[in-house]
């Protein structure tokens, strides 16, 4: 869930009276739990994979066309005029919820496959099971015209990088690349405060 936003003190009464007032009235109702996309979820549905894929959706929200009145409120203006998106735009806050929703939908049933947002994984005890449920996939992909960016997807490998992490065989690793990544960020912070006390 995102933080809640900073509102000016001076309208923050206001405001709470009128979110309280619409949610009486039906207009909008508070969500009270978060969506729930992690790894830790996805690793009991693979349990004895050893072959992997994984698929990324090309422009995974732009792909979704919205509705005709709900393309209305998306509504921006530019200095040029007035625009409004005719798919699913990422600026808005909902976007997340509705393509994991369609992603979901287009796997339901489809053991050894699942999605967190755009990237599909895949993976199969055998060659063959692999095999079977990665051909489903791209058929459902094909049935629900997604595209996807095959410079980004790894298919039939042993260990595959997914959501920060590494899934092989033997299970769950934290992907090295992240680990690299953040000790530098680490290692650059730690120079400049030291550097800071010494100046």
């Amino acid at each position: 869930m995102h933080a809640p936003r900073r509102i000016p003190a001076a309208i923050k009464e206001r405001a709470i009276a009128e979110l309280r007032n619409m949610e009486e009235n039906g207009y909008i109702t508070k969500v009270e739990k978060p969506t729930e996309w992690t790894i830790e979820d996805i690793i009991p549905l693979i349990p004895d994979a050893k072959v992997f894929s994984v698929l990324d959706a090309k422009s995974g929200f732009l792909q979704i066309k919205l509705e005709k009145l709900s393309s209305y409120l998306t509504t921006f203006n530019t200095p040029i005029g007035r625009y409004r998106w005719l798919r699913l735009p990422f600026e808005i806050k909902s976007p997340p919820e509705i393509y994991q929703r369609i992603m979901d939908q287009m796997l339901e049933g489809s053991s050894g496959a699942t999605a967190i947002i755009d990237d599909i994984l895949i993976a199969g005890r055998n060659m063959e099971e692999h095999d079977e449920i990665l051909k489903q996939v791209v058929e459902r992909a094909t049935s629900h015209n997604l595209r996807l960016n095959f410079d980004k997807c790894f298919v039939r490998k042993t260990r595959v990088a997914y959501m920060g992490h590494v899934i092989t065989d033997k299970g769950l690793l934290p992907d090295p690349a992240k680990i690299q990544g953040r000790s530098r960020k680490c290692l650059s912070k730690f120079i400049q405060t030291k550097q800071g006390r010494c100046s």
